[in-house]
């Protein structure tokens, strides 16, 4: 990976002036000689975060020139970029499920699989009846991503959002404000610690399921708060606690949804039955289980 010594930043002389134009060039071979597969695509929403322009404009006008302060920041985002900071952490936000979330490096980034959890859950309503007032528990709600879409795709659910960290919970709070996803319950809880006695129908679950000796990971996950990251045992200590405990959580034929590595589905599968559950849904990334 490029240092600052190597990272072609120095002068932006050697791509032309301060335009458009030298911009996409430079971070591009910039991007390009630090491994970043997207390098022209992540030059442009470079841009368009900084200059609050869009593609199309970019384009018609790469000899535009850009002030020195817009100028400077550019070039400290790309030189972040080129440490594979992930794109969201430099931007501050990410889309989800056709929104747009705030994010910070206290929250995961939003990643697609995650949809199908609420694909998963729309399946599940759909099967229960439109309008039937259910119970939601976001466990690990991160960004709020889960809680949030829940929320606004269904509004007559009862949504309650949990997480170990008051940092996480800021920012799940703050963007259920942006979009107006004001009937969420929000709660700083370890697993089920400071939810006793509260049952639900159904409850969503995005805990920690990497494990550190997994050599395929992206190097943008050092980027990401570790609490939300990394378990033990093979990735799945803190979904085996979770598994266990989740029957006193569950209303009678309440079901989970449950995210977790395609390698690990399996063994999730035997964790779960031997706590009763049924599988309803098995997919690469997502695990429906009903008790």
């Amino acid at each position: 990976m490029p240092t600052d010594s190597t990272t072609p930043l120095s002068s932006h002389a050697r791509y032309g002036e301060r335009t458009v134009r030298g911009f996409m060039d430079m971070a591009t071979k910039a991007l390009t000689a630090s491994s970043i597969a997207s390098a022209r695509l992540d030059a442009e929403i470079l841009l368009n975060n900084r200059l609050g322009l869009p593609r199309e404009w970019l384009l018609a006008h790469d000899d535009a020139e850009i002030a020195r302060q817009q100028w400077n920041e550019l070039c400290a985002d790309l030189i972040a970029r080129c440490r594979h900071c992930p794109m969201a952490y430099i931007t501050g936000h990410k889309e989800f499920y056709g929104r747009n979330f705030a994010v910070t490096p206290a929250v995961l980034i939003p990643r697609p699989e995650s949809e199908q959890i609420i694909a998963s859950l729309n399946k599940i309503i759909k099967n229960k009846g439109d309008n039937v007032r259910l119970s939601i528990l976001d466990l690990g709600t991160g960004s709020g991503c889960l809680a949030i879409t829940a929320e606004l795709e269904h509004p007559y659910l009862d949504v309650t959002a949990s997480d170990i960290s008051a940092e996480a919970l800021s920012i799940a709070r703050h963007n259920s404000n942006r979009l107006n996803a004001d009937g969420i319950k929000f709660v700083q809880s370890d697993l089920f610690s400071n939810l006793t006695g509260q049952k639900f129908d159904i409850i969503m679950a995005n805990l920690p399921y990497v494990d550190k000796l997994w050599k395929d990971t992206s190097p943008e996950l050092a980027y990401e708060p570790k609490l939300a990251l990394y378990a033990e045992e093979d990735g799945l200590e803190i979904i085996d606690k979770f598994l266990i405990n989740a029957p006193k959580h569950l209303n009678g034929g309440g079901h989970i949804i449950l995210e977790a590595d395609r390698r690990q589905i399996p063994a999730i599968i035997k964790l779960a039955k031997r706590q009763g559950f049924e599988v309803i849904e098995a997919l690469p990334f997502t695990l429906v289980i009903q008790h």
